[in-house]
């Protein structure tokens, strides 16, 4: 499983807590694994008991894809008898402005 970043939303809620009176001490532990593109392959792994390989690509718009095929390489090679795999994306205003920000969001839908 892989994501193209990571959760935009949870950076910006640890960075503007960070800013704050208490500091990093604000931000707590989980911060980091919040924010991380591999989240999705862990909680995904997590709740269904997953075991044995556990990691993340990540390669922009096209994740998913190499994802899938790195899990038929995988399956080919005979490294692995099955393989959960595919992508998955956080959509949060955060992470919309940066994508409009670079003029790829349509403007005749508002």
């Amino acid at each position: 499983m892989g994501a193209g970043t990571g959760s935009a939303h949870n950076q910006l809620v640890a960075c503007d807590a960070v800013r704050g009176p208490r500091g990093v001490k604000a931000i707590g532990p989980y911060a980091v694994t919040k924010t991380m593109a591999s989240s999705v392959s862990a909680c995904l792994a997590t709740p269904y008991k997953i075991r044995g390989v556990n990691y993340s690509m990540s390669s922009a718009c096209a994740t998913s894809a190499h994802c899938i095929g790195h899990a038929v390489e995988l399956i080919q090679l005979g490294k692995q008898d099955i393989v959960f795999a595919g992508g998955a994306e956080e959509l949060s205003w955060e992470c919309a402005t940066e994508f409009d920000a670079m003029g790829a969001v349509s403007t005749r839908i508002q």
